[in-house]
């Protein structure tokens, strides 16, 4: 399953009828959750520690004062996962192209739709399915590599 640090959370339009009391950390979370970061990217940007941030976010969300956001992530384009596909069923024969599938879907996502920021905990996965340490080393820098600019 994704990470939830790797998901896009915004402000609501919550109903502020009743009184509701923010510490610090709230406040700084909700003034930072613009829908276009991800909540790793806020977090670091606060500079807390995750247990700060942890226990702030859940009080926001429990109170509906944040939502998860549809933004707009970009996600691995075709050709690197093609690439993938490719060097995989190289290593492993057929079973390379379902294996490939399953990893996204261990993550959440279809084979489209893995965004960028979730590109070496895709690679990860896939790497675990390599028999022998020299192969499946040699994949991961292959993948490192062919990653940067992501």
């Amino acid at each position: 399953m994704a990470n939830l640090l790797d998901f896009h959370f915004k402000r609501t339009r919550a109903d502020t009828s009743n009184e509701i009391t923010l510490d610090r950390d709230m406040l700084r979370l909700l003034a930072a959750l613009d829908g276009r970061k991800t909540l790793r990217q806020v977090m670091t940007d606060a500079d807390m520690t995750f247990a700060d941030f942890k226990q702030a976010f859940s009080r926001l969300y429990n109170l509906r004062l944040v939502e998860k956001a549809e933004a707009n992530i970009s996600c691995l384009n075709q050709a690197f996962i093609n690439d993938v596909k490719s060097d995989l069923v190289d290593l492993l024969g057929p079973l390379g192209e379902t294996l490939i599938e399953d990893a996204a879907s261990e993550m959440g996502f279809s084979l489209n739709g893995i965004p960028t920021t979730g590109a070496w905990d895709f690679i990860e996965r896939v790497a675990e399915m390599i028999p022998g340490n020299k192969e499946k080393t040699a994949f991961k820098n292959k993948m490192h590599n062919k990653m940067k600019g992501f």
